[in-house]
C-alpha cells in the first residue's frame, strides 16, 4: 500500500495531462487516520465517473456505539455523512459545461446499504437539479 505523499507526488507528476495519464492512481493510499481507496479512474469524458472509497475505523471515527446498532440508525448515520460529505466536497468541485459524464457528481454507496445510501445521493442531486433550472429561468426573465 503507498502513501499520502506518494500520491502527492504522482499527482504532481501528472497535473495537467490527459484522462489516461489518471489510471495511474488506481490503488490504495494511507493517510495518518484513513485508507482511501481509487478503485476506477475515468478514463475520458463521457465514461464512467471516477469511483474513490475511504475507511476509517469506528474508534477514528468517533460515533457512538449505538449507530451501528440496527439498520435503521446506520442507513441514518450514512445518509447525515452523504449530505455532509457532498457539502464539503462542493466546496472544491468543479462544475464541467457540456456533455460527458463529468459533471461533478457524487456518488456514495456503502455495500451493505447500497440501495438506501444510493437513493440519499439521488435526492440531494435530483433537489440540485430543480433548484439550479429555477435558478436559470428567473436568470433569463
Amino acid at each position: 500500500m503507498q502513501n499520502a505523499s506518494d500520491l502527492k507526488t504522482q499527482l504532481q507528476a501528472i497535473h495537467r495531462r490527459s484522462y489516461p495519464a489518471y489510471k495511474s492512481l488506481k490503488g490504495s493510499y494511507q493517510f495518518r487516520d484513513f485508507i482511501l481507496h481509487i478503485d476506477h479512474v475515468q478514463g475520458d469524458p463521457f465514461a464512467s465517473p471516477s469511483h474513490i472509497r475511504i475507511r476509517l475505523s469506528h474508534k477514528t471515527a468517533g460515533f457512538p456505539a449505538a449507530y451501528y446498532k440496527d439498520t435503521l440508525t446506520r442507513v441514518t448515520l450514512a445518509d447525515y455523512l452523504t449530505r455532509q460529505f457532498e457539502t464539503q466536497v462542493n466546496h472544491y468541485t468543479f462544475r464541467a459545461k457540456g456533455s460527458g459524464k463529468s459533471l461533478s457528481l457524487i456518488h456514495i454507496s456503502e455495500p451493505t446499504r447500497q440501495a438506501e445510501i444510493s437513493y440519499a445521493v439521488f435526492c440531494l442531486k435530483k433537489k440540485k437539479k430543480k433548484e439550479t433550472k429555477i435558478t436559470k429561468k428567473k436568470k433569463n426573465k
